[in-house]
């Protein structure tokens, strides 16, 4: 079953709410994709939330970009703050990546 952003407000409106609220926090987030080998690469990126889709920003030949075209599967973890607490919790979104080469889509 495919389904985008859109569908998880409808599904869990409180909860998607957060998670929005927490992206939206901060600029940077943690992105978890996986290398030719197998092993996790982390790297930094920015995310945003636009029609009912959730984006994911970088260059179209980084590496995160080329792990993602052969593999689409990612873990996203929100920047959790100042400090040591995570005072607004720890928020992560896994799912599979969809390249849009589109730039009027963007």
């Amino acid at each position: 079953m495919t389904a985008n952003w859109a569908a998880f407000p409808t599904a869990e409106p409180a909860l998607a709410k957060l998670v929005e609220e927490r992206f939206g926090a901060f600029t940077h987030h943690v992105l978890a994709t996986l290398r030719k080998d197998g092993s996790p690469r982390t790297t930094g990126l920015e995310v945003r939330f636009l029609n009912g889709e959730l984006w994911l920003g970088m260059m179209p030949d980084s590496l995160k970009a080329l792990d993602l075209r052969r593999d689409p599967r990612f873990a996203l973890q929100a920047n959790p703050g100042e400090g040591q607490t995570m005072g607004g919790g720890d928020v992560r979104i896994s799912g599979r990546a969809i390249e849009v080469d589109d730039p009027q889509a963007k």
